[in-house]
């Protein structure tokens, strides 16, 4: 029934936490390269045994992101979040206790990622569903939490490292990862659980009945459209991570000063939150496909242009317009997913779309590094890059809606 006449939407609610889990899980996420060297140096082990560490640890978020995704259709979010938050902490608090190569693999790689894996793909599927004129938005907002977690964990495990040890900084964040199981305390599945809180306006209003039909996976499996959404991000993917991974080290081995090379990430991360929103803004009003095609030709242009980019300014513009091309189709493949499939089981079919970031997040920095290995350059890395960046966007005109049935 239509909420009283003032009483704020609790879809921004739903934003508001989901917003905080993204900006832990993600934050802590990128900042798991400020723990390399300290660890390398502790432990005297070569950086072959610590590049292992975020690979597997993206393998298990995206294994754990698929039973996370049906826990959610079937149970809703507040569970599997709280779960989530519980496995990091446990997870961070064992690593400040490394004594062993090994027990980094399970402490940090398989816990921590088991976690972060079941906290994070729910909370897209939970803002899809709280929301319909105004999803973009509110998805643009929730990621947004990923830069910004960036922005504030890597600087935070940096201080923590120089004024105590590695040790410290991983059981201070550890203890800190309650605020996930905090905040999953507010998440509900759908607007019916808040006796339909999100009626309160039109431009505000959550997805009707009908859109919560959509496809099961079993059903969106069988259709050529599942298929290309994910090639789709694994194309994209492959180049956005590879740049994450990488782009520091091209930066020092220009010549470009080693704090000015570490500067260019927290521009990207810094200019991807206007993307975000912006993004979100456009892609209400313009529809998702125009934008993301837009954004993706944008990140592929920048590629060409890191080929040539030899000085701090250019590198600075790359990462600036790189990083708004970036922000701006993040929020869109929840979105998109939605609108192609329905909510009926999106956290299921969002996390087979989730897999795709864990094949990109191992091809990309992989590919990278082979390539720089054998040549003595990242030119060619970047193009291939630039070329998946382009396949891509061509793929998403192709995309059309299955029928629900």
């Amino acid at each position: 029934m239509p909420a009283t006449l003032g009483r704020p939407f609790y879809g921004w609610i739903i934003v508001a936490a989901c917003l905080l889990v993204t900006a832990f899980t993600y934050g802590l996420q990128y900042s798991f390269g400020v723990f390399l060297k300290p660890l390398q140096e502790d432990f005297e082990w070569t950086r072959a045994m610590t590049s292992w560490v975020p690979a597997l640890y993206m393998l298990f978020i995206c294994l754990f992101g698929l039973i996370a995704g049906w826990f959610t259709d079937r149970y809703g979010p507040r569970a599997i979040v709280g779960i989530g938050g519980f496995f990091i902490g446990l997870g961070l608090v064992l690593t400040s206790r490394l004594s062993a190569p090994w027990q980094i693999y399970i402490y940090y790689s398989f816990l921590v990622g088991l976690g972060t894996g079941c906290a994070g793909p729910p909370v897209f599927t939970t803002v899809s569903r709280w929301f319909l004129e105004r999803r973009g938005l509110a998805l643009g907002i929730v990621t947004a939490g990923i830069p910004l977690g960036t922005i504030i964990m890597a600087p935070l495990a940096r201080y923590l490292i120089s004024a105590y040890s590695w040790r410290t900084s991983f059981l201070v964040i550890g203890f800190a990862a309650s605020v996930i199981v905090a905040a999953a305390l507010f998440l509900k599945k759908q607007p019916g659980e808040a006796s339909s809180q999100g009626r309160v306006h039109d431009q505000t209003k959550h997805a009707p009945a009908s859109e919560f039909k959509g496809l099961t996976l079993a059903q969106a499996i069988r259709t050529s459209t599942l298929w290309l959404v994910i090639l789709l991000h694994t194309f994209a993917y492959t180049g956005l991570l590879m740049i994450m991974y990488h782009l520091a080290a091209h930066a020092e081995d220009i010549g470009i000063p080693e704090m000015t090379a570490a500067t260019l990430l927290s521009v990207t991360a810094g200019v991807s939150l206007a993307g975000r929103i912006s993004g979100g803004i456009f892609s209400d009003r313009l529809g998702r496909r125009p934008v993301f095609v837009f954004c993706l030709l944008l990140q592929g242009a920048m590629m060409l242009w890191l080929i040539k980019a030899t000085s701090v300014w250019m590198l600075y513009l790359f990462a600036a317009i790189w990083g708004f091309g970036y922000g701006g189709w993040a929020p869109l493949m929840p979105a998109l997913t939605a609108e192609l499939f329905g909510l009926r089981q999106m956290g299921s079919i969002l996390g087979m779309v989730s897999v795709s970031f864990g094949i990109g997040g191992i091809a990309g920095p992989a590919i990278a590094g082979y390539i720089f290995t054998a040549t003595g350059s990242y030119s060619t890395a970047w193009l291939i890059g630039a070329v998946g960046m382009f396949l891509a966007a061509m793929i998403l005109p192709l995309l059309k809606a299955p029928r629900m049935g």
